[in-house]
């Protein structure tokens, strides 16, 4: 995934990177990638969602990207709502703001205000554009890729469920009424001449 597909916790050992309420400095060092959601409120954690999962009709939008945290200086991994990327996508298809790779040549302020179904984000890129310390890239080269990471989390998402035989066996049944639903392709040959073009 790419800029092309956005469409619609403190930070804690230099891993991953939580938004703070106010304002919080960052730079996206990577392109986003987008994860399918579902918060349970029973465990108080986020689901990942896949095809057939069962869930993923009522997951949300969620995008990772690697970003420098400038509270710590350290390459992190970033979540982020749906609402910031498409922000941060505005910047990118702005005249004044215009970027083709990752990293952004600027850095962003994303403001947070609120909290959880009232939490609003406002992003700001800035004045001017920056240059990274050739450090800081080179230690980006060596993360492993945000779809590598989103790969592992299905893949552990699907191995928790696996263990569950009600979850099973409802997957079972989805994908069965899924292949019964095929597409019937007609068996008559297609005469060229019936094409309005």
């Amino acid at each position: 995934m790419s800029w092309n597909d956005v469409e619609k916790t403190k930070s804690g050992g230099g891993e991953y990177y939580s938004l703070e309420q106010g304002e919080n400095k960052v730079r996206l060092l990577s392109d986003p990638v987008r994860v399918m959601k579902l918060y349970d409120p029973a465990t108080k954690k986020s689901k990942i969602a896949f095809a057939n999962c069962g869930y993923s009709a009522e997951s949300k939008p969620r995008w990772i990207a690697y970003v420098l945290n400038y509270r710590n200086n350290q390459i992190e991994l970033g979540e982020f709502a749906h609402s910031i990327m498409k922000q941060v996508l505005e910047y990118k298809n702005n005249e004044d703001y215009a970027f083709e790779t990752s990293p952004m040549p600027y850095d962003i302020t994303i403001k947070k205000t609120g909290e959880l179904l009232d939490t609003e984000y406002t992003v700001m890129p800035a004045r001017q554009n920056s240059d990274i310390d050739p450090a800081i890239l080179d230690e980006l080269k060596k993360k492993k890729t945000c779809s590598d990471i989103k790969q592992a989390w299905q893949e552990k998402q699907l191995k928790e469920l696996a263990e569950d035989p009600e979850w099973v066996a409802e997957f079972k049944a989805r994908q069965e009424q899924e292949s019964e639903q095929a597409i019937e392709y007609p068996d008559d040959d297609i005469n060229p001449e019936d094409i309005p073009f």
